[in-house]
């Protein structure tokens, strides 16, 4: 999609892994010199983890990252996928 000849794309992401990795994402990402990124992440695995994060992001010789996440731990059983890992949040 292209408005004002800047471009924007808004994609939407569902994905489900052996039942138990869900991840439901939205983007929206305009780039003309400036690139600007917000994405909605829920993931669930095994009813054990738990996080919703927003991500607002910014680059034009500047970068900012805002996110607020809500994390649940408990033996993370993680499914054999490129998600296996914990990545870390900015509050």
């Amino acid at each position: 999609m292209t408005v004002d000849g800047h471009f924007i794309t808004v994609d939407t992401y569902f994905l489900t892994v052996d039942g138990h990795f869900i991840t439901v994402a939205t983007y929206f990402s305009t780039v003309d010199t400036h690139f600007i990124t917000v994405a909605t992440y829920f993931l669930t695995v095994d009813g054990h983890f738990i996080t919703v994060a927003t991500y607002f992001l910014t680059v034009d010789r500047c970068f900012l990252t805002v996110a607020g996440c809500f994390i649940i731990l408990s033996n993370i059983p993680y499914s054999k996928n490129n998600n296996d890992e914990i990545r870390s949040y900015y509050f």
